[in-house]
């Protein structure tokens, strides 16, 4: 009897063990396995990248390019020494760095402007000027420009408009011989915006004869004076107008 039962047990030794070197096998694989997953879910993904800047607002102002500015206008003359509001024209040339700073020459033209001084007649006020400009590009490629700009130049007068029964004649005279012309100065603000190299211009600016100087002739002197005609004349411009940018 105790033979069968030592027989016994001996053969169920021989079974369990297999049995459990394959139970212990199986459970350090697993373990493994585990571990590996474990190790692959925990890692962190590298960061992403940063975005590409595709607004050229982001870029920096010595990333953008040197600018020429062509523009006309046209507008009107009024308040201070203006008798009435009266139509004027002209064009500006700029030159801007970087997009942001430069020079520009600006011209106008009023040939019907109403002098306060000569009781409201027409006459032929011009100016000249040559300007510093400042200007802040913002906008998708720069395309909105508020700016300020101010200088110094010329204001002629011509009084001879009607000496001739033919307008040519007189916008020449007017313009290459004025009866007057005087140092003077001007200081505006405004906003260009562009689609592309087209766009368009409109501003606001003061300018005014800087100075005194006796008249030349008596055509051009106060009545009753030696004082010039253009000696603290003053008044204010508004101009929109089409402006295009190489």
């Amino acid at each position: 009897m105790r033979l069968k039962l030592a027989l016994a047990l001996l053969a169920g030794l021989l079974i369990a063990v297999p049995v459990y070197a394959q139970t212990t096998t199986t459970t350090t694989t697993t373990t493994t396995e585990q571990g590996t997953t474990g190790q692959t879910t925990t890692t962190e993904p590298p960061p992403a990248p940063a975005p590409a800047v595709a607004d050229a607002d982001a870029r920096d102002l010595d990333e953008m390019t040197n600018e020429f500015i062509v523009s006309g206008f046209v507008g009107g003359s009024f308040a201070r020494n203006s008798a009435k509001t009266s139509v004027d024209f002209g064009g500006a040339f700029d030159y801007l760095r970087n997009g942001a700073f430069g020079a520009e020459f600006l011209a106008g033209f009023a040939p019907r402007f109403k002098l306060d001084r000569l009781g409201g007649t027409d006459s032929d006020v011009n100016n000249y000027m040559a300007n510093v400009i400042a200007a802040v590009p913002v906008g998708s490629y720069q395309g909105i420009r508020p700016f300020v700009s101010a200088g110094i130049g010329a204001l002629t007068l011509s009084q001879n408009t009607n000496s001739s029964s033919n307008t040519a004649v007189n916008a020449a005279n007017a313009l290459f011989e004025p009866s007057e012309t005087h140092f003077g100065g001007n200081i505006g603000a405004g906003i260009m915006g562009f689609t592309g190299a087209f766009g368009v211009r409109a501003d606001v600016r003061y300018f005014s004869s800087l100075g005194h100087k006796s008249g030349n002739s008596p055509a051009v002197t106060q009545p009753g004076t030696l004082q010039s005609v253009l000696d603290d004349v003053s008044f204010w411009r508004a101009n929109v107008g089409l402006a295009f940018r190489f």
